[in-house]
């Protein structure tokens, strides 16, 4: 009869499913589309040339929304904020590069050398440009707030990404506008094995690898990197060791938005067309890209960024355009199921951060953890905290002692001795020494015979009295 209520014991093969499923799940999803894809062109056409475009344009496409997705990656990582005004800003990239053409008379009949300089000019008033604008979004917008409850900074970024979508709307209008082919993107620059690499490949290629490349060297090396990284790991310990907190979250925007505007000048000679709505569907599509590489990973990020560009352009060149959405989050659910983190992200970090929330707000009190009245472990509230069991009463004998944090209790009035029965940690009477004790044993003999202390052992609390007597103590004597 007992052997009947335990649990029974999985199959054999049902126990190795689940093992290869932990194992190989992950990279299973990841490629099915190329694989069956793959069979079905050596099938028909009898080579992957096919497939090959299609990965080579996914790449191209997904470097793009890498840029987007490191913004917001960063931004969390920092703040752990969602900056929904983020794809936006990217957006406003994109029309500052299309207006700055104009203005500096760049055009296809220009030569390559001055093409080239004009884009690099280009390049650096768009950055420039969404970098300072995401500074004072969040000077603006985010930093009062920091300090708020979740909800008003991510109802802030909502607002802020309608705003910028209205401006983008009162400055192109409502409609797609088509912008002057300066790089002749579909043009084949050349081919391997029948993959063709066009211009606005290698141009997506050549700007994301050097940008990506500079912002994690800058990150890993630079002081203002580490100071990025100790504000991401501990706001608060980093302030106590001299970082300017307030600065270092304005970088990490000024960062994040020259990221998006690079992405918003490669976009607009990519596509040729820009509107003001565009910067929805980025950041919507980077943003998934972030959770699916891992949030607050910057390798996930870009990670996440080519693989949400590769499913694009598959599902749009083999299933249609209008599965791709369905698609793409399919995917990214998938994926979540097998690794909750992301590819990249780190499954330690929630437990790090309960169990840190945890030790913050059930703190011991006392050096040795155990309280004077003989109560181990007692737990106390500090001032700053909002949580948590406040400590029991009773105990301390209105003495404060380190790592206890609250107001020292005063004895009741006309009491000046010590509460009955109480007894001061061993290692204050210790060290105070032999020599202390004979002091106070002096003195208390000098009171009427028969005045003492209980157990025989004086405290010089009690002698505060002129008259000599110890009031409070039993009638046996020293």
């Amino acid at each position: 009869m007992a052997a009947a209520g335990l649990p029974a014991t999985a199959p054999a093969p049902i126990r190795f499913a689940r093992r290869f499923l932990a194992q190989y799940g992950l990279i299973a999803v990841l490629l099915i589309m190329p694989v069956a894809f793959g069979i079905h062109d050596l099938r028909t056409e009898g080579d992957l040339s096919r497939l090959g475009n299609n990965l080579l344009d996914g790449l191209s496409n997904g470097s793009i929304w890498a840029l987007v997705a490191i913004g917001y990656t960063l931004v969390y990582g920092i703040v752990e904020l969602i900056n929904f005004a983020h794809g936006d800003v990217f957006m406003i990239g994109s029309f500052v590069s299309a207006g700055f053409f104009g203005t500096i008379g760049l055009t296809a009949a220009v030569g390559p050398g001055g093409l080239v300089a004009g884009l690099l000019l280009t390049l650096i008033v768009a950055m420039l440009a969404s970098g300072v604008l995401n500074v004072m979004i969040e000077r603006v917008g985010y930093r009062p707030l920091r300090g708020a409850p979740r909800l008003a900074p991510l109802i802030t970024a909502v607002g802020f990404s309608f705003i910028l979508q209205n401006v983008g709307l009162l400055w192109r209008g409502g409609s797609q506008q088509g912008i002057v082919d300066l790089i002749e993107s579909q043009q084949v620059l050349f081919s391997v094995a029948g993959v063709f690499v066009t211009h606005g490949d290698a141009l997506a290629i050549v700007v994301t690898i050097p940008l990506v490349l500079a912002m994690t060297t800058f990150i890993s090396r630079s002081r203002l990197g580490k100071a990025m990284r100790a504000t991401a790991q501990d706001p608060d310990a980093a302030r106590l060791m001299g970082i300017n907190v307030d600065t270092t979250i304005s970088a990490t925007f000024l960062i994040g938005g020259m990221l998006a505007g690079s992405a918003g000048l490669i976009y607009a000679l990519y596509q040729t067309t820009i509107w003001y709505f565009q910067g929805f569907t980025a950041g919507l599509i980077a943003f998934t890209a972030a959770v699916m590489g891992g949030i607050g990973n910057i390798r996930g990020a870009v990670l996440g960024g080519l693989i949400i560009g590769v499913i694009q352009q598959t599902s749009d060149n083999r299933i249609g355009s209008e599965w791709t959405p369905a698609i793409v989050f399919a995917y990214l659910i998938l994926i979540m199921v097998f690794k909750p983190s992301g590819l990249l992200g780190d499954e330690r970090t929630v437990h790090q951060e309960e169990r840190l929330l945890r030790d913050d707000r059930l703190r011991p009190v006392g050096v040795r953890g155990v309280g004077a009245g003989g109560a181990g472990g007692r737990l106390h509230r500090l001032p700053h905290q909002t949580g948590g069991p406040a400590a029991p009463a009773g105990g301390g004998g209105g003495r404060r002692r380190r790592g206890d944090l609250r107001p020292a209790r005063r004895p009741a009035a006309g009491h000046q001795g010590a509460r009955r029965g109480h007894r001061p940690p061993r290692d204050r009477r210790d060290a105070r020494g032999s020599v202390a004790r004979h002091r106070r044993r002096d003195v208390c003999r000098s009171g009427p015979a028969g005045a003492g202390l209980r157990d025989g052992r004086p405290r010089r609390r009690l002698l505060r009295h002129s008259d000599g007597v110890v009031r409070g103590a039993s009638s046996r004597g020293v």
